[in-house]
């Protein structure tokens, strides 16, 4: 077998070896266009926060929520998944001036929630919750989706990972802490590239570099003097 036929072996192989996680993680950041601290959840209460950045995540089990979730639609303009089996399935963080507001549905009572509003056209509006007790972080977002309500039952888990991975962009965070001190943050949360995404791309870059590197070197009579010529020529400049 060929040199390059063995570096294209390679690039098949890092980019599709892919390990699954546990979880499914989404972490989106933006600017709060208005919003007070009046929980004093990031800092002194009653604190105007506009302008601020800030930076929300979730994560679900995909899992336990298949095994725990409830599921209901009013057939008309929402459905609605739902875990309320304190398994920590859903957890849900708000970062604001270096603080971290955070909850896991692992007490009890508590849910967590993924909720769908189908509005028209057919627009896809995704609000994860969490709540335990009086305290709850619900934010809502824009799907790039566009599905009828009944067109894919969301108790279908593809179904909510596909929707989850197409999630655009958010305007508001709603939050309340545990004495039930509730506040309204008007954000324009953008969706962040997940670590893992960022090492698949360099593991492909370094591959498709590899294969180029191989092939020039491939066409020397002597293949091996070749390569130490061109690893020498790569770090003279450094030297």
């Amino acid at each position: 077998m060929k040199i390059g036929q063995w570096t294209v072996a390679v690039i098949a192989a890092v980019s599709f070896s892919g390990v699954a996680q546990a979880d499914i993680a989404e972490t989106f950041s933006g600017t709060i266009i208005s919003g007070t601290d009046t929980a004093g959840l990031f800092g002194v209460q009653n604190v105007d926060l506009t302008g601020d950045a800030v930076v929300f995540s979730f994560s679900y089990d995909p899992a336990l929520i298949s095994a725990n979730a409830t599921f209901y639609t009013d057939n008309l303009s929402y459905e609605q998944y739902f875990d309320n089996s304190s398994d920590g399935a859903v957890t849900e963080s708000v970062t604001i001036n270096s603080r971290t507001f955070a909850l896991v549905n692992n007490l009890n009572p508590s849910l967590g929630l993924v909720a769908f509003n189908f509005q028209f056209p057919t627009a896809v509006d995704f609000e994860p919750w969490v709540i335990v007790g009086d305290a709850y972080i619900e934010t809502g977002f824009t799907s790039s989706l566009t599905l009828a309500p009944g067109q894919y039952p969301i108790n279908d888990q593809a179904v909510i990972d596909t929707i989850v991975h197409n999630l655009i962009g958010g305007t508001g965070i709603y939050l309340s802490d545990a004495n039930g001190n509730t506040e309204f943050l008007s954000t324009n949360l953008a969706a962040m590239p997940e670590p893992s995404t960022w090492v698949a791309l360099a593991l492909e870059l370094g591959a498709v570099f590899l294969l180029l590197f191989w092939r020039r070197v491939s066409r020397c009579p002597s293949p091996l003097r070749c390569c130490c010529r061109r690893v020498r020529s790569l770090w003279s400049p450094l030297g």
